[in-house]
């Protein structure tokens, strides 16, 4: 059993209460968190709410009948009644000043009561005090409630429920409510201790000193179903502390609603500015927002993002659409990204999987400017074609200047496609997006990457020789090509001469 038994009593008066259901080795888990404390409790009692299960209460009879923990630890075994009941039961049997409440699936990190029982010691308002959770099993996180006084707790729950209570408060406002049963009885038992003393609070150890476990069939998870119901009895149990306070109440949810709708704006932006899909849920809030609750001006937001994203749009020649790429492009873009002929030779690796694909199309083809290459007849990619500006470069350019980069499926080699892309791309360039200069690259011995520059009027401008080449890890020459506006325009009206 892994318990140090090096430990300081602590000087404090304080007793821990464990409470149990068909929850397994879990139980053992908890109290081992307690006599690894760096402070311990002069007590252990664990109250068993009526388990059925029999590997629990193996466990539950094996830890009474262990000698080896360095502090008494005795066992009530009591009918289901609900964890309100088995939570008064433990608290009843303490003649401690103070009680450490601890739900018997989580655990506590070795300087929770150190922590938690000093805030109670240096601050006689305190009532009750906790810490920050870390949690595991399916969502690994920090959450960090901020405890307070009665206000704060009017609007939502700001305490976790393993908690350190004075036990003289506990007994003035008459314990948990054995009712509820449902969940938010923590909740409640919080407001009933507030409301006990005047200018009571609560306190948070800013460390995340509890191990709090999560399951998708959790009692907190499962209490969510009935959130309004249970809310709606803490209001009219606590009508008084409500109207009094009925402003300060409603200003508090409301802002707590404006955070989530700020939080959910932020991902469908997020989404947008990467070239994904909105889910139905999200297309269907942009096309009948909420009205009076900001939903309206949210929305607003929104389609402004999307229709300056727009503003890089689709691109169309006699043959091929340019347009942003699409998560639902990973397939084509692997089948023709994965061959050996395409990647290395223009400076990347070869594609490994359509998930690779997918990571790339969420990445480095999320940039303004990248461009599928489709074919008309499909709207299917094909290849790709960019420009990219500036600093953005790999040539490390002007704000006035652009690279085009491009490469096409192999079965499509020979048929005059990149080149048609890549004068759509200067036509954009050059018109649209009001650059002097578009520079050109291409490895030595990539000869079809040279002719499509040729065919497209790019001149020959240098040589970078033994570059180390970073997606590649390899070293390469690279002859660099440029094409000004004004070689461009010239060659434009020259065109237009000859037919």
């Amino acid at each position: 059993m892994n318990i140090n038994h090096n430990k300081t009593y602590l000087k404090a008066d304080i007793e821990a209460v464990i409470t149990s259901y068909n929850q397994g080795p879990m139980i053992l888990e908890a109290v081992q968190s307690v006599c690894n404390q760096t402070f311990l409790p002069k007590r252990i009692i664990i109250v068993d709410d009526g388990s059925t299960d029999k590997y629990s209460l193996d466990v539950l009879n094996s830890i009474k009948n262990n000698s080896d923990f360095p502090v008494p630890v005795t066992i009530h075994f009591q009918e289901n009644k609900g964890v309100s009941a088995a939570r008064n039961t433990g608290i009843n049997k303490t003649q401690s000043s103070m009680v450490l409440v601890l739900d018997g699936d989580d655990k506590l990190e070795a300087g929770y009561i150190e922590n938690v029982s000093r805030l109670l010691c240096d601050n006689p308002q305190m009532v009750i005090a906790s810490s920050w959770m870390r949690t595991f099993g399916v969502l690994d996180a920090v959450v960090r409630p901020a405890g307070g006084k009665l206000v704060s707790f009017l609007s939502h729950n700001c305490c976790p429920a393993t908690h350190i209570l004075r036990r003289k408060i506990f007994e003035q406002c008459g314990g948990y409510d054995e009712s509820m049963r449902s969940g938010f009885e923590d909740w409640d038992f919080f407001l009933n201790m507030l409301e006990t003393i005047p200018e009571a609070c609560i306190g948070i150890v800013e460390k995340p000193l509890i191990n709090y476990r999560t399951a998708p069939s959790s009692a907190n998870i499962k209490s969510m179903d009935k959130r309004l119901e249970l809310m709606r009895y803490i209001i009219e149990k606590h009508n008084s502390s409500y109207v009094n306070n009925v402003t300060n109440v409603l200003l508090d949810i409301e802002s707590v609603s404006d955070s989530r709708l700020l939080g959910w704006e932020n991902e469908m932006i997020h989404t947008i500015k990467n070239h994904q899909e909105l889910s139905e849920s999200a297309n269907d809030f942009i096309k009948n927002p909420s009205y009076g609750d900001g939903g309206m001006a949210s929305a607003v937001r929104i389609a402004s993002i999307d229709m300056d994203k727009s503003e890089t749009k689709q691109l169309e020649t006699e043959r091929l659409i340019l347009r942003r790429w699409r998560e639902t492009d990973a397939e084509s873009l692997y089948e023709y990204a994965k061959s050996p002929e395409v990647g290395p030779v223009a400076g990347w690796p070869a594609h490994t999987s359509i998930e690779n694909s997918r990571e790339i199309i969420r990445t480095v083809f999320a940039a303004d400017e990248t461009y599928a290459v489709c074919l008309k007849e499909n709207n299917i990619a094909i290849g790709c074609a960019a420009i990219t500006v500036g600093a953005e470069s790999n040539l490390k350019l002007p704000e006035t200047e652009g690279e085009i980069g491009y490469w096409i499926g192999v079965p499509f080699w020979g048929q005059g496609l990149i080149p048609e892309a890549v004068r759509e791309l200067i036509r954009r360039g050059f018109e649209e997006l009001h650059l002097q200069k578009l520079w050109c690259g291409y490895f030595e011995g990539n000869t079809k990457s040279r002719r499509v520059q040729e065919k497209c009027g790019f001149i020959y401008h240098h040589t970078n020789k033994d570059m180390h080449w970073e997606l590649m890890d390899d070293i390469r020459t690279e002859h660099v090509t440029c094409l000004t506006r004004e070689e461009w325009e010239k060659n434009s009206r020259e065109e237009v001469i000859d037919q």
